[in-house]
């Protein structure tokens, strides 16, 4: 990719992919020197996990990622890989916004 950019914006897309390292090393490359990167995406207050299906029956995975097995990570993720990104500034809110919504999507989506 020969085009750079100034602003590179990601939501919701990270909490579905596992090699998050890559991504991050992938997008600095897309950024010029004294670019900025935001990233929206869903967490833990506390703890990261990943939803992974017991089975093809498992009724809180199929409620909760419709689209894909979904880690949630810890809001202090991004922290950990500062190789190829800078943290300037976080913000943590509450997500009780996106859990009004999200039953409705899902049952859109199916």
């Amino acid at each position: 990719m020969e085009d750079k950019y100034d602003l590179v914006i990601v939501v919701e897309l990270i909490e579905h992919l596992k090699n998050y390292e890559l991504l991050l090393r992938k997008i600095s490359n897309w950024m010029t020197p004294d670019g900025l990167f935001f990233i929206e995406h869903h967490c833990h207050k506390t703890f990261a996990y990943s939803y992974e299906p017991l089975d093809e029956d498992d009724s809180f995975q199929n409620s909760f990622s419709y689209l894909a097995p979904s880690p949630y990570y810890r809001p202090t993720f991004s922290l950990y890989f500062r190789d190829d990104v800078a943290v300037v500034n976080q913000w943590i809110v509450s997500g009780k916004h996106n859990s009004r919504t999200q039953g409705v999507v899902a049952k859109e989506y199916r």
